[in-house]
């Protein structure tokens, strides 16, 4: 009997395994690293600069983003909610600017107008995208481990238009010690079980911090082929 138990339990890890890195082959999980054909989306409130709205992000194809999510709630055995707030239907991007850094420290010396035109002149849609691998981060929330799940990436497009944009920010006057471009986390959110979990809450969306390990059989290499 204990062998049997033994074989499940051998047989339950390697199918769990083998269905995330079968139940989405590395053509589609490729199509979230090209994103020319969609269109630059604006998130500018203009008649309020202090407002919350106000971000930069590259728009990123959201189909193959929203098929991983069944994928991670079987594995954690609970249902996933997702991002809304520009799409009621879902969607995807890389946050290149965030609400914080705008309203707090770039906007007294750079408007968001501008920092989308120097998205545009980069070509910000075209940029770069290396999948590193799945993340994840728990926090324990009114007494309950609550989760966020999201695809590491990289970009260097993305990351020559955050120097861009702090090059600017310096030259109208910004105080350079209050920006830091390099400090910049890029991941596409796939979903997370009560609230996403953010830099406010201690979490670091990289492969240092954030690497989950029970994703690791996603075949990386064959997704970043190009």
């Amino acid at each position: 009997m204990r062998l049997f138990n033994l074989i499940l339990l051998i047989s339950g890890t390697f199918f769990s395994h083998s269905a995330f890195s079968n139940a989405l082959d590395a053509e589609a999980l490729k199509r979230m690293r090209n994103n020319a054909d969609l269109p630059f989306e604006a998130h500018i409130v203009s008649d309020n600069p202090e407002s919350f709205g106000n971000a930069l992000a590259l728009n990123v194809q959201y189909e193959p983003v929203k098929a991983l999510r069944p994928i991670i709630e079987e594995t954690i055995g609970r249902d996933l909610k997702f991002l809304t707030a520009w799409n009621p239907e879902g969607e995807a991007h890389v946050t290149v600017i965030t609400p914080p850094e705008y309203v707090f420290t770039l906007r007294h010396h750079i408007s968001m107008e501008r920092i989308h035109e120097i998205a545009r002149e980069y070509e910000i849609q075209k940029s770069d995208i290396q999948v590193l691998g799945i993340g994840s981060a728990k926090r324990d929330i009114d007494g309950s481990e609550e989760e966020t799940f999201f695809v590491i990436v990289d970009s260097k497009n993305l990351r020559e238009i955050r120097y861009k944009i702090y090059e600017e920010y310096v030259v109208n006057g910004g105080a350079p010690e209050s920006f830091d471009p390099t400090w910049f986390f890029p991941h596409i959110t796939i979903g997370y079980t009560k609230t996403d979990l953010h830099e406010n809450s201690g979490v670091l969306k990289n492969i240092k911090h954030s690497y989950d390990q029970r994703f690791g059989s996603l075949d990386i290499e064959a997704v970043n082929q190009d």
